[in-house]
């Protein structure tokens, strides 16, 4: 599930306890687990390619895409009803964030990866392609090919004419925009001559 507009995703800090309660846990975040009075339930680990965590009791539990505090309560409300606690206080603290970024390939001057700064969710496709240098003398600009995986694990790609993006700038301010995600991979084909 990808952050609708305006929805804050970045792992900024809360000043009670260090953590944004409303940071969504991404794929590749290494969490904390732990249940108030049982040191036994508690485990530390990185959510898996599913989104997952394998929590002891309950096997794995999906926890990317929610809330650290709808994940808190998900688990609680797991342990109840399987009845393996009355009344379980569970915190999730994130130990290391999963690293946030973006590859981009073919013909730029620079392919590599470009990582988002914390407070930045989306970046737009033409600074991307600006930070790696910029297109090579052979790139088919008009067929970039963007591929990003959803939190079920199934990918949708998108061919963006960047070109066009690029030339439109000058038009309306934001008005012809193509928005990348952390973890999207963008490929850049050559012209066939």
């Amino acid at each position: 599930m990808l952050p609708a507009a305006g929805q804050a995703q970045s792992p900024a800090r809360d000043s009670k306890d260090g953590q944004n309660p409303s940071y969504r846990i991404l794929v590749r975040d290494q969490v904390q687990m732990t249940v108030f009075d049982e040191p036994d339930l508690s485990t530390v680990q990185r959510v898996d390619g599913r989104g997952q965590l394998r929590v002891p009791l309950l096997g794995n539990v999906k926890v990317s895409g929610h809330t650290i505090r709808d994940a808190e309560q998900l688990l609680e409300k797991l342990f109840v009803q399987g009845e393996f606690l009355k009344d379980p206080m569970v915190t999730i603290k994130i130990v290391e964030y999963a690293p946030r970024e973006v590859s981009v390939l073919g013909a730029v001057r620079s392919p590599g990866t470009i990582p988002f700064p914390i407070e930045v969710n989306t970046m737009d496709i033409v600074d991307v392609i600006s930070k790696v240098g910029g297109f090579t003398g052979i790139a088919k600009g008009e067929a970039v090919k963007v591929t990003r995986q959803n939190d079920s694990g199934d990918e949708s790609v998108f061919k963006v004419d960047v070109e066009s993006l690029i030339t439109g700038r000058g038009g309306k301010p934001g008005s012809d925009r193509f928005l990348i995600y952390p973890g999207d991979v963008i490929y850049v084909p050559d012209r066939l001559w």
